[in-house]
């Protein structure tokens, strides 16, 4: 799913590069949440994943 590519590598720049965590986390819910809903789990596990790295990091 490319929409959920393009908000996993913002993500990184924006949590990983700039450091706004909290941002991120929220991208990445909301991503997750629209995956599921749309029955593309496996995206949204990877989403849920990368959330996850950033929640433990803060």
């Amino acid at each position: 799913m490319p929409r959920a590519e393009a908000v996993r590598f913002a993500a990184l720049v924006e949590g990983g590069g700039l450091g706004r965590f909290s941002e991120a986390v929220t991208r990445l819910t909301t991503a997750s949440a629209r995956c599921r809903k749309a029955d593309h789990t496996d995206a949204a596990d990877i989403l849920d994943a990368l959330r996850q790295d950033f929640l433990t990091r803060r």
